[in-house]
């Protein structure tokens, strides 16, 4: 959710990473709809960003596989959180599950997954995946 700093930090990347690559972007985010909004206003996206109801405790995760972070994801948000703060990025509303492992998927034309990574996002190793397909 885009109160999280490491979140924040991730969909910086994920905007200049947009900017390298052809392939059709979605993103998914724990924040309400009204947050998502007043978050976007500062930024330029070109890509539909889709707040996720918590109905049924966020669904999408869980139709994904998507669960709670591993103790190896939660010691790379710590770092990570010292690393965003730097950058300027503070914690903002509390709006989804802080334990709630990231995720990102590459799904082809067919709706089948291609890539799937549940933890830490990684712009360059996907912006490598995507130039090898």
């Amino acid at each position: 959710y885009f109160g999280c700093p490491v979140c924040q930090d991730d969909f910086d990347e994920l905007i200049v990473l947009s900017g390298k690559t052809d392939v059709s972007i979605v993103y998914f985010t724990q924040s309400p709809e009204s947050s998502a909004r007043k978050y976007l206003e500062d930024y330029d996206v070109d890509f539909p960003v889709i707040p996720v109801p918590k109905v049924d405790g966020y669904r999408v995760y869980k139709d994904y596989g998507v669960g709670m972070m591993g103790f190896n994801t939660m010691l790379g948000i710590l770092r990570r959180a010292g690393e965003v703060k730097n950058k300027g990025k503070v914690h903002g509303e509390y709006e989804g599950r802080e334990t709630q492992s990231p995720a990102d998927f590459v799904i082809d034309g067919g709706g089948k997954i291609i890539r799937e990574n549940r933890g830490l996002f990684d712009a360059d190793a996907l912006l490598e995946f995507l130039k090898s397909i």
